[in-house]
């Protein structure tokens, strides 16, 4: 019996040799790509692979992604975004002392953990505690279309211009914003000279010193996409449709519709040859969750969860790329709801 394995182990060693380069085993490509050979697991890496990010972005422009991704305790990050520190504060709303400055990392469901602020909301003047996200989410939703998940709306700007950079959209994109606010006010901040919103540093800049929750719209207009399309909680199943023009003192132009014309409008949209960008503030849905008092919802007129919850995740999968903020200080309950959400509108498991 053992004589017969050890003959059987010696054929198969006849049958089986490295390529010869000079007499010597063959070098393994430097770069790992998608089939390619068996690599070193993460945390003996600097660098993430071409199958790691294609689960993200997909294989046709994950190559392209590798340069702007490294490998830290065997996660990958995104470079532009290390984390650590308190954010800018100066001269944006909304920011409150105690902020980090989170990473993105490239992850799942399972990365998305929080941490407690005391906050005093400018607003109400009211304090509470809220909770913000110890790392951003770089993922892709069951159906295939990559996301981004942060806390502060602002962040989804830098979303936008990376998704520009790896070619999933362009300039000429929609974005269709669904949200309890519009958050369209023009960006002003006196202590910062306005980056020309050329490059990614230009668009990090704009994300992360710059721009604040209501604000970070107007940068990309004309940039990052051309045409917005507004979803909001009062609108909520309503069926409103009406131009948006220069309201209360904002600039950005756009279409108020309801959820319903947005989903018969996106073959339209594709036949027209536009990219599509769903912009998802969970705050949309924070009145069914809470008192929300500027939410302008009436009982009557709204629409249940559940079938919100389908026409919202419907939508999603029409797009070529998905940014979703938490919003912490406008819908409370984050660490109950945020992943129930997620889950369901995303498939993330």
């Amino acid at each position: 019996m053992l004589k017969g394995i050890g003959l059987g182990l010696m054929n198969l060693a006849r049958n089986f040799s490295l390529p010869k380069n000079n007499g010597k085993a063959k070098a393994l490509p430097a770069s790992p790509t998608v089939g390619g050979p068996i690599i070193s697991p993460p945390h003996l890496r600097a660098i993430p692979t071409v199958n790691e990010l294609a689960r993200v972005f997909g294989p046709e422009v994950a190559a392209d992604a590798l340069d702007l991704f490294e490998i830290k305790g065997g996660r990958t990050y995104l470079k532009a975004y290390q984390g650590g520190g308190e954010v800018d504060r100066a001269g944006r709303k909304y920011m409150y002392p105690g902020m980090k400055n989170s990473p993105v990392i490239v992850g799942g469901l399972e990365d998305i953990s929080f941490y407690p602020l005391a906050v005093t909301h400018p607003d109400h003047n009211s304090q509470s505690t809220v909770y913000y996200l110890e790392k951003y989410v770089l993922t892709q939703t069951k159906t295939g279309q990559p996301v981004l998940i942060v806390d502060t709306h602002n962040h989804a700007l830098f979303g936008w211009a990376l998704a520009r950079h790896l070619g999933l959209t362009d300039k000429n994109a929609a974005l269709v914003h669904v949200d309890a606010h519009f958050d369209d006010e023009y960006p002003y901040n006196p202590n910062r000279n306005r980056p020309k919103g050329e490059t990614l540093e230009d668009w990090l800049t704009w994300s992360k010193e710059y721009a604040d929750i209501s604000s970070f719209l107007y940068p990309g207009n004309g940039k990052l996409f051309n045409e917005a399309i507004f979803i909001l909680t009062k609108n909520n199943g309503l069926g409103v449709d009406r131009e948006q023009g220069d309201r209360d003192g904002c600039r950005q132009p756009g279409r108020i519709i309801s959820v319903e014309r947005v989903l018969a409008e996106i073959k339209q949209l594709r036949a027209a040859g536009k990219k599509v960008i769903i912009d998802l503030d969970l705050d949309y849905f924070a009145h069914y969750f809470q008192e929300e008092k500027d939410s302008g919802v009436e009982a009557k007129d709204r629409i249940s969860l559940a079938e919100n919850k389908r026409q919202i995740k419907e939508l999603l999968q029409q797009a070529d790329f998905i940014t979703v903020a938490t919003s912490p200080d406008w819908f409370a309950d984050q660490q109950v709801v945020v992943q129930a959400l997620l889950r369901e509108l995303l498939g993330l498991a």
